[in-house]
């Protein structure tokens, strides 16, 4: 499984940096202002794509003195890079879309950026399949995508008939990026809130510890990262119960929670 990890990390790697190649080129050299903003967010994907392995694998460190919980959070820290540097990118595109200068695209430009949607294509697909802490990259890289038909559309009607389509098509991407933007941040500050699982699963949970035969009175719980929730649980026990088997049960309770569901809980005893 770690080696099936490793292996498609580096595929998503060289396959994003060789779209950057691609659609740089197709840009720069073949004056594409579509596929030039196309290629300034390829920099920024390959930018976040480093910080997500990063922060990846630092969310894997088992517990210390300074994080008794665990480090899984750690892992949301590459999403928010990603989204600063997208933001930076938005911010350059723009000032380069408000200097508006005449140009001529060459037939080269929409070609390369058929190549640079087979190669993202990829991108996503892999993405999705490695870890949620790569979810916003992949997501990100979707656009990067969707970039990619508007460019190739863009650049070809941009060397058939006028600049000005190519130039429209570098607008639209801005503006598409800017939207992902605010879309994102929305998901990284629910996904960071502390939000409870869904109901199913707290009643499931509750199912659970009932059936030790103890009343709950109480349950919190919050989503650490996708499928890890933690949190506590406030039970009482019948009177004739003694302190040893009170602990006992709670012991049960615990690990089967953590093994059934992954919710890891401390099992609080109440009068």
């Amino acid at each position: 499984m770690k080696y099936m990890f490793k292996w498609r990390l580096w595929v998503i790697v060289f396959l994003s940096t060789l779209g950057f190649i691609v659609k740089f080129i197709g840009g720069y050299l073949y004056c594409s202002k579509a596929l030039f903003v196309d290629a300034l967010t390829n920099i920024a994907n390959i930018i976040a794509l480093v910080a997500t392995v990063y922060y990846y694998l630092k969310a894997y460190i088992p517990p210390d003195s300074d994080h008794h919980f665990g480090h899984y959070r750690l892992g949301f820290a590459g999403t928010l890079i990603t989204i600063i540097i997208y933001a930076f990118i938005a911010g350059v595109v723009v000032c380069d879309l408000l200097h508006v200068r005449e140009y001529t695209v060459k037939q080269e430009a929409p070609i390369l950026a058929l190549l640079g949607l087979l190669l993202y294509s990829s991108v996503v697909y892999l993405s999705r399949t490695v870890s949620e802490y790569l979810t916003v990259y992949g997501l990100f890289t979707v656009s990067e995508v969707l970039e990619s038909i508007i460019v190739i559309v863009a650049s070809a009607l941009g060397y058939l008939y006028t600049y000005i389509i190519d130039y429209v098509g570098a607008t639209i991407i801005a503006l598409y990026i800017l939207y992902e933007l605010q879309h994102h941040l929305k998901y990284i500050i629910k996904l960071l809130s502390d939000i409870a699982p869904p109901v199913k699963l707290v009643n499931s949970v509750r199912m659970t510890v009932e059936k030790y035969g103890v009343k709950v009175k109480r349950i919190r719980l919050r989503l650490v990262k996708n499928g890890l929730y933690q949190g506590d649980i406030v039970v009482s026990f019948p009177p004739n119960t003694t302190v040893k088997e009170a602990h006992e049960i709670s012991n049960m309770i615990e690990r089967e929670l953590k093994d059934k569901y992954n919710v890891d809980v401390v099992v609080h005893i109440e009068p």
